[in-house]
């Protein structure tokens, strides 16, 4: 786990590699806080009437997890 956390920290890797790389589950390499900043970004894109759709969804997803 301290080896996938320097790895990030440091930007040898994602969070996705790091994590890959390391055996750790990759949710445990994300703060609280981030998952809350993509889970808000999604629902405001939405209320403003930008529908996302499941394709754009996992882009923006795949794109926020490499980070």
């Amino acid at each position: 786990m301290a080896n996938a956390i320097s790895d990030v920290i440091h930007k040898k890797s994602s969070v996705n590699a790091a994590a890959k790389k390391n055996n750790v589950p990759e949710p445990t390499l994300r703060s609280e806080e981030q998952t809350s900043e993509l889970k808000w970004y999604v629902i405001d894109i939405d209320r403003r009437a930008f529908r996302l759709t499941k394709a754009q969804l996992g882009n923006t997803c795949y794109s926020y997890a490499e980070g």
